[in-house]
């Protein structure tokens, strides 16, 4: 919400500034309403978008640019000391917006370190596009696995469905060379909106410039009317330029066919997901045995959600199916950074007997989100059933060791079976 408001501040901000008289009235209505909501937010990387965009709108309009270069060979020295104030000033301010929030900023920068790694091993092509998140979950497990980590890490983890920083996540999904076609696109969108024939150049830019700050530290991609509204302030960097009518139709007309097939094609996706949800109810109802039969025909159609499939996963596990079960989880896995997949997948091999694979399954979910207590809870109940004693008593030290991120009655439940667990086996 925050990312749509900020990005058309900017826009409010210059034809406040520029347009007629009812258009100005109109647009400072907009902006006052703007900035009596955007504090509201706490959403800081709205705020330095908000800053970074209507700076922009206002020195195009005042020429600050020409004004402080002349204040500057006049008074170099007066100009130089203001500067340095100005400095320490942004400096104070940004760590004060850094500690106002400060296990939300640590979170995305654990996000950030551990995507690097994944730039690291897929440099060119990335891990695939829409594959982040199970990505992910797999490189955070290698991360807490290589070496103890700081236990300020670890309390910040979690299980991200996107890196909270668009660049971060092309680079991750589609590699060096996404990330170039990607820079180049805008590169050519801020060029093509300095022509003379753009009226609207600087509210745009300043909106496009917004947008793609905030785009550092959040997912405006991932939310359809933040991806429509980028769209546009692209197409408004373009200048109108007149051509044949011919040619214009016939360009569209290539531009509108794929569109077309795509979304009739889209017509028994969209029951699907109706199907899914009717039949969610039964599913929150835990009745397993119904369900499953009707999630296996939504299957081929609903096979790159993450959700239908750990619900489909789980219904598989309740019916009985522990070996279907783990090969829908692992096709989860492979699309979200959730251990709760890799809890049901080592709960399944338990059942199997497979004591080897459950404790890797456990093992990894713990690894992914340490600061999550169930997986080491379902690990010592693992040890202790299959005659492990020695480390069941270890794993259930571990947890009582460890302090929830949430303090609940779960933890606490959690924490006493194990307490009852090692006076039980010694």
């Amino acid at each position: 919400y925050s990312g749509f408001l900020v990005a058309i501040l900017p826009l409010a901000l210059y034809y406040t500034l520029t347009a007629c008289r009812i258009a100005r009235i109109l647009s400072g209505v907009i902006l006052v309403l703007l900035l009596l909501v955007l504090p509201a937010t706490l959403s800081r990387g709205a705020w330095l978008a908000a800053l970074t965009g209507c700076g922009i709108v206002l020195s195009n309009y005042f020429h600050l640019y020409n004004r402080l270069k002349a204040l500057f060979q006049k008074h170099k020295l007066t100009i130089s000391i203001t500067t340095i104030c100005i400095f320490f000033l942004v400096t104070g301010t940004l760590i004060g917006i850094y500690h106002l929030k400060k296990e939300s900023a640590d979170g995305r920068w654990l996000i950030w370190k551990v995507s690097s790694t994944l730039v690291t091993s897929h440099p060119i092509t990335g891990v695939g596009f829409g594959h982040f998140a199970g990505a992910y979950g797999e490189a955070q497990a290698a991360y807490f696995a290589a070496e103890k980590r700081p236990a300020g890490e670890e309390l910040v983890a979690d299980a991200p469905e996107t890196a909270f920083n668009e660049f971060v996540q092309i680079t991750t999904e589609t590699g060096i060379i996404g990330l170039l076609l990607f820079l180049t696109i805008i590169f050519w969108a801020f060029k093509t909106a300095r022509h003379p024939d753009n009226k609207v150049a600087a509210g745009v830019t300043g909106s496009l410039a917004a947008f793609l700050v905030f785009a550092c530290f959040s997912y405006p991609f991932s939310v359809l009317p933040l991806l429509i509204l980028f769209t546009l302030l692209l197409a408004q960097c373009t200048p109108i330029q007149r051509g044949s009518r011919w040619l214009s139709g016939i360009f569209y007309l290539f531009l509108l066919l794929p569109v077309y097939f795509l979304a009739t094609g889209q017509q028994e996706r969209e029951q699907a997901y109706k199907r899914w949800k009717s039949e969610q109810i039964y599913f929150n109802m835990q009745i397993f045995e119904r369900t499953v039969d009707n999630y296996k025909k939504l299957y081929p159609l609903l096979k790159d959600q993450p959700a239908f499939l750990f619900e489909y996963g789980q219904c598989l596990s309740r019916t009985g199916q522990p070996e279907t079960s783990n090969l829908i989880l692992e096709e989860a896995s492979q699309l979200s950074a959730d251990p709760m997949i890799r809890n049901i997948m080592g709960k399944n091999y338990q059942t199997m007997k497979q004591y080897t694979q459950a404790e890797s399954a456990f093992l990894k979910a713990s690894r992914m989100v340490p600061n999550r207590l169930y997986p080491l809870y379902l690990l010592a109940k693992m040890y202790h059933e299959s005659g492990q004693t020695d480390k069941a008593i270890a794993t259930a030290r571990l947890l009582l060791e460890k302090a929830p991120k949430v303090p609940s009655s779960a933890a606490e439940e959690m924490k006493r079976d194990m307490q009852k667990l090692i006076i039980d086996t010694q």
